[in-house]
């Protein structure tokens, strides 16, 4: 299936990660807010390894062209 959109379709998707620290659920970097306080956080235990990793299930097949990441502080980068 092949979506021509500008939309999120990651918006409010099911989404996981390898780890949680604290209350900061994979869910919550999905979920369309966008205040600084809204963010998923993986644990790594102290170990600062790069093997820490977030998915989202989109629920169908789409033809990707362009993934946007946001930063926590919307600078529309990562902040590592």
């Amino acid at each position: 299936m092949f979506a021509e959109s500008s939309s999120n379709l990651a918006l409010n998707k099911p989404a996981y990660q390898i780890s949680t620290l604290n209350s900061y659920s994979a869910s919550i970097a999905n979920d369309g807010s966008y205040d600084q306080n809204s963010f998923s956080h993986t644990n790594d235990g102290g170990t600062s390894t790069f093997d820490q990793w977030w998915i989202v299930d989109l629920e169908q097949w789409y033809s990707i062209s362009k993934i946007v990441i946001t930063g926590r502080f919307g600078q529309g980068k990562c902040n590592r």
